[in-house]
């Protein structure tokens, strides 16, 4: 499923495509994926004109933004924000004229931008059906009602208010950081990696953590994510960026979908649990759950891209 690293990568390949560029018309081929729409007006004709302006027909792209695993695409003027998360499988593609998306089947929604010579077009795919858009009446409303409950960003979470938020809770730290609310953006792939990176059991109670154990998991989750970026996220089995391009951060995963292999810092067999329904992977040696000390082959050098001052 698409995470923080997955969706920032999106944003910046998305983002040179469409900034300055009109929509000049929206082809919808299944209502259903759009979210949220106000039930203002009540005939057939004022839903559909309501449902094209908030899926920017007409408009000029300003702005993407990008909060936890939600993109936001923001217009000029009084317009209304689109706002996408891709679910397990949706993909937003910028498909350039003369070319086709490499998969035609599941395209729920087609924009067609403005372009010379015209053809330029942006796609939403989504087999399974579990992403969808959301619309926003304005921006305002986008950061005090949709994005409001969201806890803090993880690509800039401060240990002081990841320590707050952990303290508050007796759940497995492992649950908590799947939580949004929690902290916005981490889910299993990204959480496995940080509490690995961390020294951190992933069922130890949240609120039992150190002080200094927030700060080594803040600057982990940081690390690990900005390191995923720069590899442009990882693709398991659907995402890709807006070009179309795979993510090859896969090959570098130290916990996620490695369960039965060697620890990459000490050696051991890396192990299977389930929390929060989630298969889990963790080594045994480098993330004790009981013990206050952390293996040292776990923790040389596995924050050390990150400044110490938060």
């Amino acid at each position: 499923m698409p995470e923080l690293p997955e969706v920032e990568h999106l944003r910046q390949t998305l983002a040179p495509r469409l900034i300055g560029r009109t929509i000049s018309r929206v082809h919808v081929k299944r209502r259903d994926i759009v979210r949220s729409l106000p039930a203002s007006h009540s005939t057939n004709h004022g839903r559909s004109t309501r449902l094209r302006r908030g899926l920017l027909e007409d408009c000029r792209i300003t702005q993407l933004r990008r909060y936890g695993k939600q993109l936001a695409i923001i217009a000029d003027g009084n317009t209304p924000v689109l706002v996408v998360q891709l679910g397990m499988t949706g993909q937003l593609l910028f498909i350039p004229a003369g070319d086709k998306p490499h998969r035609n089947d599941h395209i729920h929604i087609r924009w067609s931008v403005v372009s010379d010579p015209p053809g330029d077009h942006l796609v939403f795919r989504d087999p399974r059906r579990f992403g969808g858009l959301t619309l926003c009446d304005s921006l305002a409303e986008l950061e005090s009602r949709h994005w409001a409950n969201l806890g803090c960003d993880a690509l800039t979470i401060r240990h002081r208010d990841l320590h707050g938020t952990l303290g508050k809770t007796r759940r497995a730290v492992k649950a908590a950081l799947l939580d949004q609310q929690v902290i916005a953006g981490v889910g299993n792939i990204y959480a496995d990696e940080s509490l690995i990176r961390a020294g951190i059991h992933p069922l130890r109670p949240a609120s039992d953590l150190r002080f200094e154990e927030t700060r080594d998991l803040a600057r982990a989750i940081r690390l690990t994510l900005r390191r995923a970026i720069r590899a442009g996220g990882t693709t398991m089995r659907d995402y890709v960026d807006g070009n179309g391009q795979s993510g090859r951060n896969r090959a570098d995963l130290l916990a996620y979908a490695r369960g039965g292999k060697p620890c990459r810092f000490c050696g051991s067999v890396l192990q299977h649990i389930v929390v929060s329904q989630r298969t889990t992977t963790f080594c045994p040696n480098c993330q004790p759950l009981y013990s206050s000390t952390v293996c040292p082959q776990a923790r040389k050098g596995s924050l050390t891209e990150l400044p110490s001052t938060v």
